[in-house]
């Protein structure tokens, strides 16, 4: 699914009655959210108007699957959370696996309020954001596939904050910048020695520096195909 750019406040097509579709928020809605609400299980802020500074965008919305309530295991909903939210940010960012990989966008997930779930709203909304450290970068363009040819430029590469290691945009202070990616050609998602057995094997030709680092997506995107593995050197800035 490719969305088109939207400027302007879009106008959530929830329905007011009380149900699974309960302030349901629309695909295509901007808002300025900090880092600490981005982390957060729900989100009520308004939408502003596109033409404004935002930090996050709603590419997807989807429902919580029958049989499935919202008092079900975090680890199970993260999953059904995973299967809606990766697909949609895939085709807002476009390109490849690895060409997204070594970017410091990534898509965060929020489900219905308290006071919503109790009206039945069942849907999830999924946001595109760019991680800027312990803070958000605006987002540089609503265009969508948003990703160009690489080599991508700073304000949207990859790279690890110093100390924390937290993904940041590299226009902002780092410790470490992507610079390669490889590809594990297994179904399963590798144990913790597998993957430093394969980085140890594959980053040095994909890093500038004697130290670097790797990391992966995790079990979840890798079910659903992201078999990448980002090589991190260390930089001085």
């Amino acid at each position: 699914m490719l969305l088109a750019p939207l400027a302007g406040v879009v106008v959530s097509a929830g329905a007011a009655q009380a149900g699974p579709a309960f302030e349901e928020p629309a695909v295509g809605e901007c808002r300025a959210l900090t880092f600490d609400e981005a982390l957060r299980k729900s989100n009520n802020e308004a939408p502003i108007d596109c033409s404004q500074a935002h930090t996050s965008r709603v590419i997807a919305t989807g429902r919580l699957p029958r049989g499935v309530s919202w008092s079900a295991p975090m680890r199970q909903l993260k999953r059904i959370f995973t299967r809606t939210c990766d697909p949609a940010w895939k085709a807002a960012l476009g390109r490849t696996y690895r060409s997204r990989a070594m970017t410091a966008y990534t898509w965060a997930w929020f489900m219905p309020t308290k006071a919503q779930r109790a009206q039945g709203a069942r849907w999830i909304r999924c946001d595109l954001i760019l991680l800027g450290g312990r803070k958000l970068d605006p987002l540089p363009t609503d265009a969508q596939p948003a990703l160009g040819a690489q080599p991508h430029p700073s304000r949207i590469a990859a790279c690890l904050g110093p100390a924390s290691l937290r993904d940041t945009a590299c226009t902002n202070r780092h410790a470490f910048r992507a610079t390669g990616t490889f590809v594990i050609h297994q179904k399963a998602h590798p144990t913790a020695r597998q993957l430093e057995r394969a980085a140890r094997r594959k980053c040095p030709s994909r890093v500038s520096s004697r130290v670097f680092l790797w990391f992966d997506h995790g079990p979840d995107r890798w079910q659903l195909g992201d078999h990448v593995v980002i090589c991190y050197s260390r930089t001085r800035r």
